[in-house]
């Protein structure tokens, strides 16, 4: 039997996946850079406080957490959603697989108990005491089962699971350095799907269903790389032998790329592209794909200030696929929220804007840019005064 495969932009969007599959007490595998269970609280959280200081602490969180929903009830969210699945059924046992090798979890330990603690002080029903041993932390939360591991030690032969993966795990090599704002333009995938499959392979692991998020949204995920959480789904629907061998040739033009042997890149990516429609895959994994090159001879080429070329690949990613078209298809908003860096993120809206002119992102990345040089030009003039 095929199993259901859901790609979604916005992580939460695999809770009304779940929900529509009606599944139950499942138990979930959570790959991912993040735990995505950050939760604002609800009442029930409130009922569960043992003292009168963590009563009035869940009270107060609650409210304002009210307030910001303004009325609803339990909005889902990247952020959340984990904890609405369990708190409907859907969810039983939680396993937060953090990117990395074996030995990674002994090196962000601290880590994840602090992320842990931060969960349960904002109204969670407090962790258990936790237990560390061979790569596989174990506590309780919500009255649930928590794991926290790395994809090596995951444990062999889960059934029932729900196979929940976030892309930015991929490009993200360590929790400690989540942060979409650390490493930009630096980050490279420190595990290939095609090996993340094959692990997977290995784990002998039974999947109900699999969701993968993009998260680009955010910067999560560099759009560059947003085209893994395709391949993902391709190689688990058991993509053909000329799918693969494409798919290493353009990891080798992403690895190039990082070099900064931009015309090697170059030369690797229209190879692939002159031969993509001899690929055996269906029409839209093929438009994604061919969307996923073009983007980065894009990159390519407006580093090289080939303006005309650049302009040309950047106009067929986007005609292939409208995302790559979004807020985040470059690192100036990161830029912009990182100290220091406003020539940076000047420099990235101008080479969206060098291609695409009218693009209300990059414009308005822009004038932020010249409104904070103002404000500092003039504080400085204040000063000299």
């Amino acid at each position: 039997m095929k199993i259901p495969i859901k790609t979604v932009e916005d992580h939460h969007e695999a809770y009304y996946f779940w929900r529509g599959l009606g599944m139950r007490n499942a138990v979930l595998l959570h790959f991912d850079a993040h735990i995505d269970l950050e939760l604002d609280p609800p009442i029930e959280s409130v009922m569960t406080a043992d003292t009168k200081e963590g009563l009035k602490r869940r009270f107060e969180t609650y409210l304002r957490f009210k307030e910001r929903c303004r009325g609803e009830r339990d909005p889902i969210d990247p952020g959340n959603y984990i904890y609405s699945a369990m708190r409907d059924g859907i969810v039983s046992d939680f396993y937060w697989i953090i990117p990395g090798d074996r030995g990674e979890l002994d090196r962000s330990l601290e880590k994840v108990k602090d992320i842990l603690r931060r969960i349960s002080s904002r109204g969670a029903s407090p962790a258990g005491e936790a237990a560390y041993s061979g790569g596989i932390l174990t506590t309780k939360i919500y009255n649930r089962d928590l794991v926290v591991t790395t994809i090596e030690d995951l444990p062999r032969g889960i059934d029932n699971a729900l196979i929940d993966i976030d892309t930015d795990y991929l490009t993200t090599d360590t929790i400690r350095r989540s942060d979409p704002r650390t490493c930009i333009g630096k980050r490279i995938p420190w595990l290939w799907p095609d090996r993340f499959v094959a692990e997977l392979g290995r784990k002998r692991i039974e999947p109900l269903c699999v969701t993968v998020s993009y998260s680009v949204n955010g910067g999560y995920t560099p759009i560059i790389y947003k085209f893994l959480g395709d391949e993902v789904s391709a190689l688990l629907n058991d993509a053909k032998s000329p799918f693969v061998d494409a798919l290493s040739e353009r990891s080798r033009a992403v690895q190039a790329f990082h070099k900064e042997d931009f015309s090697g890149s170059i030369n690797i990516l229209l190879g692939l592209a002159k031969k993509a429609d001899g690929i055996k895959m269906d029409r839209s994994l093929n438009e994604k794909f061919m969307a996923h090159i073009h983007f980065l001879l894009f990159r390519c080429y407006a580093e090289l200030g080939s303006r005309a070329e650049a302009k040309r690949h950047y106009r067929s990613s986007v005609a292939l696929d409208g995302t790559y078209g979004a807020r985040d298809n470059n690192y100036g908003p990161l830029y912009l929220g990182t100290e220091g860096r406003l020539g940076d993120a000047e420099r990235e809206f101008r080479m969206i804007l060098a291609s695409d002119r009218g693009n209300p992102h990059a414009l308005s990345g822009t004038a932020k840019v010249w409104l904070r040089k103002a404000g500092r030009l003039s504080h400085e003039i204040l000063k000299g005064r």
